[in-house]
């Protein structure tokens, strides 16, 4: 008794304990009978976790805002509040239980979770899509790529685990959702003849060119069929139609940009000439009609086929 009773604490439970000490070892004087205890502070470390999305696809809906849920698999501190500029900016809440998030996001936003506690899991999950047809991945830290038509997709998924980590750099306690959408659809092209008398033999010859989201011809071949058979090559085609009969060209990129010309009959007259248009998810229709009577000139419009006369 009365001695000097040395204590040092020689490694710590876990790396985030504070030491209350002005340094690791306390002397204290023996006491009779005393009892004599040693605390540790504990402060759990918290990070940021985001989770961004991207939509790519030619009908990718880039204004849909997706809806999310994210699942920790322990609650988070009572006391925990959601910062208010991301409840009103990404409908942001959080269950009583404080264990699951729900939230929406649009293309090119990413909304940061704030205080996730170090240690903890967190899993998250894409809930809703605007329509049935889109490839989701969901990929965590930097393993992200855009998805496009020419890429190998490999698994899909839609949810993701991510086991939250101190910060160690910017790649870190980050999913990213990305949402692919490439649609195909037809464009169908029609004739019809008209007046007296009419040719219903007389064949009409066609050409069609399709472009590109940039304006160039659209690579690729694509088949049609009908009253003639065959394929668009590099954004080019030709065929003859006759009065009743059809062309569809099938399997064209959503978006394509589309011109049909018709050679020029100094016979008829054209009372009706969809000469462009572009591709939509219901399918295109370029309706051409032509008719034998003589012009009607001062009745009703008058089509001139001056670009026809060049080809």
């Amino acid at each position: 008794v009365g001695e000097t009773l040395t204590f040092t604490e020689t490694g710590y439970v876990h790396a985030d304990y504070d030491v209350t000490a002005e340094s690791e070892t306390g002397d204290l004087k023996v006491e009779k009978d005393a009892k004599y205890e040693i605390k540790n502070n504990y402060t759990r470390k918290t990070v940021i976790v985001k989770v961004a999305k991207v939509v790519t696809g030619n009908i990718g809906d880039k204004n849909y805002r997706f809806g999310f849920s994210a699942m920790l698999d322990e609650p988070l501190k009572n006391d925990y509040e959601l910062p208010d500029d991301l409840i009103s900016k990404y409908d942001l809440l959080l269950n009583e239980e404080k264990t699951v998030f729900t939230f929406k996001l649009k293309h090119g936003e990413t909304i940061e979770l704030p205080n996730m506690p170090v240690g903890a899991t967190i899993t998250i999950k894409e809930t809703d899509l605007p329509y049935d047809g889109y490839k989701t991945t969901a990929v965590a830290k930097a393993d992200y790529k855009p998805i496009d038509e020419d890429t190998d997709l490999g698994e899909l998924n839609d949810t993701i685990k991510v086991a939250i980590v101190e910060t160690t750099g910017v790649d870190d306690n980050i999913a990213t959702f990305n949402n692919y959408y490439f649609g195909t659809s037809t464009l169908t092209i029609t004739k019809t003849v008209v007046g007296v008398p009419i040719d219903t033999q007389k064949q009409f010859l066609f050409t069609v060119t399709l472009l590109d989201e940039n304006g160039n011809r659209l690579k690729g071949t694509y088949r049609f069929d009908g009253a003639w058979a065959g394929t668009v090559t590099n954004g080019y085609a030709w065929f003859y139609l006759r009065h009743g009969q059809r062309v569809r060209i099938f399997d064209l990129p959503i978006g394509t940009t589309w011109i049909v010309s018709e050679q020029f009959d100094p016979d008829y007259f054209v009372s009706r000439a969809d000469r462009t248009g572009v591709v939509t998810r219901g399918g295109s229709t370029s309706r051409w009609v032509n008719n034998s009577e003589d012009i009607p000139l001062g009745l009703g419009d008058v089509y001139i086929n001056v670009g026809e006369c060049f080809e």
